[in-house]
């Protein structure tokens, strides 16, 4: 496959090779671990494309998680252990089908796992869209809730 519009020589040329390797037979195989798979494409010539994957969170945690919004304050809290993400202040927001905010806004509560993909930003309250997982605890624990970042539905600029 190919577009009808030309790139400028460097990306021509590599065009040209794609197309040519994926115009032969192919040995297809997928490698690697299940948390990191790898797609192998060996051409009769001995040459290779190795496409790595990466998972989605539904592959990740096991389902395709919930739609939640979560309002999160522009004051952090203090994590009980450092973490990769920021320890977040947040509450949950709720919202009808026609974008409009219903109810009252839950209790703040301290995320200290933060939210993936998520970052605040200094001067600003966000109200963001998420997928929230659920995991099985391990040995019969209580379970975990992880939560990946969609999008920001709301602004507010903090003076």
């Amino acid at each position: 496959p190919s577009t009808m519009m030309a790139c400028p020589p460097p990306l021509a040329d590599a065009d040209d090779a794609i197309a040519r390797f994926l115009s032969g037979t192919l040995q297809v195989a997928l490698e690697g671990e299940s948390g990191a798979p790898q797609l192998r494409l060996a051409a009769a010539n001995g040459s290779t494309l190795t496409f790595a994957g990466t998972p989605t969170p539904e592959t990740r945690f096991g389902g395709p998680g919930t739609r939640a919004f979560l309002e999160v304050s522009p004051e952090p809290c203090v994590a009980p252990a450092p973490s990769a993400r920021p320890c977040l202040m947040v509450r949950d927001r709720n919202f009808d089908d026609n974008g409009l905010a219903v109810g009252s806004p839950g209790e703040w509560r301290a995320l200290s796992e933060g939210i993936e993909g998520y970052a605040p930003v200094d001067g600003e309250q966000h109200v963001v869209r998420v997928k929230r997982f659920e995991k099985a605890g391990a040995d019969g624990g209580a379970p975990t809730v992880h939560f990946v970042f969609d999008m920001t539905v709301e602004t507010r600029t903090l003076e």
